[in-house]
């Protein structure tokens, strides 16, 4: 299920060790995540696409190919609706400063700040709100 490869690619961005070790754990990254993507029982979520661009972000090297690859993830986010504010962020740290501002460059004026409110509601319409459990409410 998706928690999952949630998991897994979670322990993925998070190797440390030789470059041989990211360059390994940058493999599984990969293959998990492509084997959700062609699930026919279930698609990546949220958290799932955020943990990818982590694992991007985190473990590929900096260039023009990583800068495609994250791109790439991101709209195919953006078109299953599962955009939130993780994947802003981990979306941010996977790409150059330049990518990340085309990205948007149609939806945004360079004045405004880049928050969900001004993206298209339909990048993150399928987006599952967690309910907060009482400890969380009484905080």
């Amino acid at each position: 299920n998706v928690m999952t490869y949630s998991t897994i690619l979670n322990a993925c961005a998070y190797t440390q060790g030789t470059h041989e070790e990211k360059s390994l754990a940058f493999k599984i990254a990969r293959l998990c995540f492509k084997e959700l993507m062609q699930s026919k029982y279930d698609k990546p979520n949220n958290v799932t696409f955020a943990m990818f661009l982590q694992c991007v972000s985190r473990l590929a090297p900096r260039g023009d190919s990583r800068d495609l690859l994250a791109s790439s993830v991101f709209q195919e986010c953006c078109s299953l609706g599962q955009v939130d504010d993780a994947v802003l962020r981990s979306y941010r740290g996977a790409v150059s400063p330049r990518t990340y501002w085309d990205s948007f460059g149609t939806i945004l004026n360079p004045n405004q700040q880049l928050t969900l409110s001004v993206l298209p509601a339909e990048w993150s319409s399928n987006v599952k709100r967690r309910k907060r459990n009482n400890y969380q409410t009484r905080r």
